[in-house]
């Protein structure tokens, strides 16, 4: 019997169980036949058993090292596995015998692209156009890395060459669209638009990105169309219904407009932006009450909205209460608004109280004392070091959880209380700004509880990727450590909104998503009992941001039991931003050509998972980034390695020192040069701060560059 043939015929129709079964006979038969193990391994892929592929495919090339299609194969399910320093190495040995095979450079580049190694990337796709010209899916991703890269006129030359081999590819049209629309070629953008919803009609993103082309154009009567078509194929997107109630607000069509913000407000209910513009509205209408109430939850959603207390104090001013209105001017609220405008009953029916008032009704286990923590200078060539990094000393406050019967938790945008069954608020569970308590428990509006009959542990804190990681996620620690039994609780209330790193983290430490209930969705809960580990959010300038005990815990964690004192340090890594949406390093490019002459490789971190990310910063060197929350990974750096952070002039935050100073990192700051406004990141900007400093681009002198890796000894 010919095993080979007969095993070949079987993987074709699919039958691999068979296939795999008679494989393995002919290599019993004749155990050094390497095209047995080859194929073996092709099997083994495709039924999902990747590690017994690769392994098969390594058996066949130690009996045929010279083959280029057994490495090839051997790199491509590495890959598949996410190994991919391995796969490089196998893709590339593959090439050392047929340099001109263009998926294997295609490969490389699908990899590269997943390390965020762009420049790499777009080398391995250029050698793959250049040995197969029509190959449309390689012009395709070289135009997406490029994109990324903000190469917009290379990223366009790419799609339309992809466009030309396949003109019928929706995915290549709407990439084109994309790009000329950061281009600001608006014409042609909204040209490509169309074209794509020829070829599907059904896609919402698209109707709404035309929209805002059509909008960018002076074109609102088309935007508008755009936009309810893009909501009547996904009535849920947020994002369209803003961009329409602004479009109507624009246009001075009040009526409109208002019944856009009322559905955007039962939506987004977080979002103070809807509630301070619905009010405006409700104001030109003459409806001042309504228009109160509206400014009143702007700011129990955010209590620093400037806009909102100088527009509540002209109301206020108009129905004649001047004293308060003055106040409102102040950015304040006077206790006796709320008697004024009839928010109080009679009196106020809760109070606050502390962790340590024995006249609790719940029990707290203590798990950390505060501590005192004493920092060492950062490192800079600036005449004076900023003012924000001169902490000498600053307190880890005291851990605890608390396990209240009863309890509620009620979350707003980023902040939250904690509410115990005699409607006392729990002062260290609470973040909050502003008399918002005033905002919370007084109104009339609080949302319907959700009420679980069960254990809940309400994990608090908000959801960006520093905070998760930091602050959030720390906090599972802490139950651990309270003795808790873990099996024992129902549900977790985060506020999980299915981000990546969200689902990848909660499933790491062993919690399943269906025991999570979103505080993105249930503002406000109640449990048969409430399990609330301290929150380590604090708003205390003289508190640390991520406690002592954390580091070690997210190392033990996400290091997956590597010792970081240990790990052989070989990586340079700049950091990029350039898929952030703000804070943009302007110059980049030149950046990463003066960085690349000393060895240093540009990473895109979030398009790592996060057990990636700390895996390869422990294995740094160096590092090198703008502030953003990609240093949030220093965490698992070794001691020792060098950290160069880039600021803008006028946003310095102390964040990244602390850990570095923490994890004994060797830390140094420098200054950019200028700042530049970027009008996306204007738009996403919610309050003065956002749009005065915290958002703006920044350039980096590549000459002060120089001098600071001189100093940190890199040069």
């Amino acid at each position: 019997m010919n095993y080979l043939l007969e095993a070949k015929r079987l993987q074709k129709q699919g039958k691999l169980t068979e296939a795999i079964a008679l494989y393995r006979k002919g290599i019993a038969f004749n155990p050094n036949f390497s095209w047995y193990y080859y194929h073996l391994g092709e099997c083994l892929a495709q039924m999902g058993n990747l590690d017994e592929a690769i392994a098969s495919y390594r058996q066949a090339i130690e009996l045929n090292p010279n083959s280029a299609i057994f490495y090839h194969k051997l790199g491509s399910t590495l890959g598949s596995n996410r190994d991919f320093e391995a796969a490089i190495i196998a893709l590339k040995s593959a090439l050392q015998f047929k340099k001109n095979l263009d998926k294997i450079h295609y490969e490389l580049g699908e990899i590269f692209t997943k390390q965020g190694l762009l420049n790499k990337a777009i080398a391995s796709y250029e050698n793959a156009r250049k040995i197969n010209p029509n190959f449309s899916e390689c012009h395709s991703k070289l135009g997406a890395v490029l994109s990324t890269q903000k190469k917009w006129g290379k990223a366009v030359a790419a799609y339309r060459r992809a466009i030309e081999i396949n003109p019928n590819s929706f995915e290549d049209i709407y990439s084109l669209a994309k790009t000329l629309e950061k281009q600001e070629k608006l014409k042609q953008a909204i040209a490509s638009y169309c074209q794509a919803i020829k070829l599907n009609p059904n896609i919402a993103t698209v109707h709404q990105r035309l929209g805002n082309s059509l909008k960018k154009l002076s074109r609102p009567q088309g935007a508008i169309a755009s936009y309810k078509r893009a909501i009547e194929l996904d009535p849920k997107r947020v994002a369209v219904r803003r961009q329409l109630a602004r479009t109507f607000q624009e246009l001075g069509r009040l009526g409109p407009a208002i019944k856009a913000y009322r559905h955007l407000v039962e939506m987004d209910g977080n979002n103070p932006e809807n509630y301070y513009n619905l009010g405006l509205l409700l104001a030109k209408k003459n409806n001042i009450s309504e228009a109160i109430s509206c400014y009143l939850e702007c700011l129990k959603i955010d209590a620093n909205y400037k806009q909102v207390y100088q527009k509540l104090g002209d109301t206020l001013k108009q129905l004649g209460h001047v004293e308060a209105a003055e106040t409102c001017y102040q950015e304040k609220l006077s206790e006796d608004l709320w008697e004024k405008l009839n928010l109080w009953a009679d009196k106020k029916d809760w109070e606050i109280t502390s962790i340590s008032d024995p006249n609790n009704n719940f029990t707290q286990i203590k798990i950390h004392p505060a501590t005192e923590i004493s920092f060492s200078p950062p490192k800079t060539l600036e005449a004076k070091i900023h003012h924000n990094l001169t902490d000498k000393k600053l307190i880890s406050p005291e851990t605890f959880v608390a396990v209240i019967p009863d309890g509620r938790v009620w979350t707003y945008k980023i902040n939250f209380v904690v509410i115990t069954s005699e409607n006392r608020l729990l002062q260290e569970a609470t973040r909050r700004k502003k008399y918002p308590e005033d905002l919370i428990l007084s109104s009339p509006k609080m949302p319907p509880i959700f009420k679980i009959d069960g254990t809940v542990a309400a994990i608090l804190g908000p959801n960006n990727y520093f905070t998760w990681i930091a602050q959030v996620i720390p906090q599972i620690e802490l139950l651990r450590r309270s003795g808790i039994d873990m099996e024992t609780i129902d549900k977790f209330a985060i506020h999980f909104s299915n981000k990546s790193f969200q689902k990848q983290t909660l499933n790491l430490l062993g919690i399943p998503q269906e025991k999570i209930v979103s505080l993105a969705d249930r503002h406000h809960i109640q449990a048969s009992k409430l399990i609330v580990p301290s929150p380590l959010v604090t708003q205390e300038p003289i508190h640390v941001r991520i406690p002592e005990w954390s580091y070690e815990f997210l190392k033990r964690e996400f290091l997956a039991g590597k010792d970081a004192n240990n790990i052989p340090k070989k990586r340079r890594i700049y950091i990029s931003r350039s898929k952030a949406q703000i804070r943009q390093v302007v110059n980049e490019k030149e950046v990463m050509e003066f960085l690349s002459q000393y060895g240093f490789e540009s990473v895109v971190l979030e398009s790592l998972p996060v057990v990636e990310q700390a895996s390869l910063m422990a294995e740094a060197e160096a590092v090198i980034s703008p502030h953003g929350a990609g240093l949030t990974n220093a965490i698992f750096c070794s001691p020792g390695t060098k950290l160069i952070e880039i600021f803008s002039p006028i946003y310095v935050v102390k964040t990244y020192w602390i850990i570095s100073d923490r994890c004994q990192l060797d830390y140094y700051y420098m200054m950019g040069e200028k700042t530049f406004d970027d009008p996306h990141a204007k738009r996403l900007a919610k309050s003065p701060l956002e749009q005065r400093c915290r958002f703006k681009n920044i350039f980096v002198s590549i000459d002060r560059l120089a001098e600071m890796m001189k100093f940190a000894g890199l040069i």
